[in-house]
């Protein structure tokens, strides 16, 4: 019995190995030499680097920053001097039509000579010259007068529209006291005429004096 348990045992150890064997993984290894892989260095920047990085960043985006505002300036100012040039060029009508000198000169003499007039006076010392110049001009230049005062009137409709309306009103009723006045004075004309014409043949027919029938001709006219 002894005998027939040593040699199991011994049956037991010899077949201890074969189960080893058999729980290895199937993958083999390769017959040549593997490269290992090489470490992969990470650089730290330091403290310092840090610093100057953030420093040179701030620095960038501030000098970005400026020349696009002062580049946006510049366009801004360009425009307004495009649009002040061509505002003047349609202010100003052909020279052929009315040249700008010497009509400019006598302004700037009237302008001149009222301030010198009213140079000993308090009242209206500071408005005469302008009024003196508004009349030179209308006088002068009246083509440049008329297109000033049309855009000074474009103005007051874009920001100011009360007081254009209120100008219009004025202009309207000016231009409706022109006209009836205009109507009145004919009306006046042409009675004075009759009476006159009334009166020269009353004279004519007391006194026998020849007149000249200017209220006959002026009818005529």
């Amino acid at each position: 019995m002894n005998r027939l348990r040593g040699s199991a045992r011994l049956i037991l150890l010899a077949g201890a190995p074969l189960t080893v064997d058999r729980e290895l993984p199937k993958e083999r290894l390769p017959i040549y030499p593997t490269e290992s892989p090489k470490p992969e260095i990470v650089e730290v920047p330091t403290q310092l680097e840090s610093s100057i990085r953030k420093t040179r960043e701030i620095t960038t985006d501030a000098y970005n920053t400026g020349r696009s505002r002062v580049q946006a300036v510049v366009d801004r100012w360009i425009g307004t001097e495009h649009a002040v040039e061509s505002r003047l060029k349609s202010l100003s009508p052909p020279a052929d039509i009315e040249p700008l000198f010497p009509g400019a000169l006598w302004v700037g003499v009237a302008m001149l000579s009222a301030s010198i007039f009213s140079r000993g006076r308090r009242i209206g010392r500071g408005l005469r010259p302008p009024l003196w110049g508004f009349v030179a001009s209308a006088f002068f230049l009246p083509h440049h007068t008329r297109n000033v005062g049309n855009y000074i009137f474009e103005l007051e409709e874009r920001y100011i529209p009360a007081v254009a309306k209120r100008q219009q009103e004025l202009t309207a009723n000016g231009k409706q006291a022109l006209e009836s006045s205009k109507g009145t004075v004919q009306r006046l004309r042409g009675e004075f005429d009759t009476q006159m014409g009334k009166a020269t043949d009353f004279i004519r027919s007391t006194t026998g004096l020849k007149l000249d029938k200017k209220s006959e001709d002026s009818d005529k006219k």
